[in-house]
């Protein structure tokens, strides 16, 4: 091997061992992507009491369930049938306003429904104390 190879052999290995481990934050990406997905779909199925039962504790803590299901239905009822969501944008964080530190993503979606077009839905899944994503916040515009 001449020094060059050489030299770009070590240059890439120290890179690698250094750089962080991409397969396991697409892996928590994945992961919060389909939990976000599957209380989406709760909300979709007008499920509001099991949404607010599968959301995180600082969700919980923040709104009683009954507030939940009123507000939830106030502004999801009059938007209609989903007909499409596409994921738009995520991006990790481990710090948010008003939030404790921990683990993030801000995930958004353009969603269509039978009486709103683009809309977004922003939705903050945490990771939980018990590994597993949950979100904590959601917002639609």
């Amino acid at each position: 091997m001449n020094r060059i190879t050489l030299f770009c052999f070590a240059l890439s290995l120290i890179f690698t061992a250094c750089s962080p481990n991409v397969s396991d934050r697409d892996k928590q990406k994945e992961a919060a992507v389909e939990a976000s997905l599957h209380w989406l779909a709760l909300l979709d199925s007008e499920e509001y009491d099991q949404s607010w039962k599968e959301a995180s504790q600082s969700f919980q803590n923040l709104i009683d369930r009954e507030l939940w299901r009123e507000i939830v239905n106030n502004v999801r009822s009059p938007l209609g049938n989903l007909i499409s969501r596409e994921l738009l944008t995520i991006q990790y964080t481990a710090n948010l306003p008003e939030a404790p530190e921990g683990e993030y993503f801000i995930i958004q979606f353009e969603s269509n429904f039978t009486n709103m077009e683009n809309a977004i839905e922003t939705l903050t899944p945490s990771l939980e104390e018990d590994k597993i994503w949950r979100v904590s916040g959601y917002y639609i515009r």
